[in-house]
């Protein structure tokens, strides 16, 4: 049985005379990563609203953060625990973006490897930099002063990846260069990281009158320094 083929006789007029080959590759697991952030995202929304939202409010309110602190001093919750999850995975993820549109590190690894080994070692930062706060206010007294810093910058963290989300989002599907939604992760990165400096001063400089030599040489030796030393090792080494 002779069929007509639906290439022929109608009346669209070919732009190629050849096939025209898509180039890249299509990843499945950004799909099912991301996918998965959102049903997070959702559920918090729907199990937690109230919550939800003052989470969204802290980032500009020091008042609902020490609301939040005051009502519930527990960042082990399965809530904030998946909130602090989702930021740490998305923060991972827009390295990798980053790293696949500019950077040179793990080229000769699949797509997959690069984003897990960012998620890797943004997690072992995040962990040591809070053993580093809890053993610094022990030794020194603080540990209240830290202990209130530190839940603050969770919540910043937490707030931070619910915004984020919507921009990696689009550098993975949207037809828009990744680099012009990478710009704005990146501003709103640069905000979380201002604020929560910002934080630590009203709460060091102003409530406790720490001096600011003192803060200065925190700043420096915990917060910035390592970070250098971190990148610079990933892109000697890799």
């Amino acid at each position: 049985m002779n069929t007509v083929s639906i290439f022929q006789g109608h009346t669209l007029t070919p732009i190629h005379q050849h096939p025209v080959f898509r180039n890249g590759q299509d990843y499945i697991w950004p799909s099912v990563f991301l996918l998965l952030v959102f049903s997070g995202i959702v559920l918090a929304r729907v199990s937690l609203r109230e919550r939800l939202d003052k989470i969204m409010l802290s980032s500009i309110s020091l008042q609902t953060t020490r609301q939040i602190e005051r009502e519930d001093f527990n960042p082990f919750k399965p809530v904030s625990l998946l909130l602090s999850f989702i930021f740490c995975f998305l923060f991972g993820f827009f390295v990798y973006q980053t790293n696949k549109n500019f950077g040179n590190v793990f080229n000769d690894r699949p797509p997959a490897f690069q984003f897990l080994a960012f998620c890797f070692l943004f997690l072992m930062v995040f962990a040591v930099k809070h053993i580093f706060h809890y053993l610094i206010g022990l030794l020194t007294g603080t540990s209240t002063l830290f202990n209130e810093y530190t839940y603050s910058n969770l919540l910043i963290n937490q707030a931070t990846g619910i915004v984020l989300f919507p921009f990696l989002v689009a550098t993975e599907f949207s037809p828009v260069n990744p680099v012009y939604m990478l710009i704005p992760c990146l501003f709103i990165l640069g905000f979380n990281l201002a604020l929560k400096w910002f934080r630590g001063f009203v709460f060091s400089a102003v409530e406790q009158h720490i001096g600011f030599l003192q803060i200065f040489i925190y700043f420096c030796a915990v917060e910035i320094l390592p970070s250098l030393v971190l990148v610079k090792f990933i892109i000697v080494n890799f």
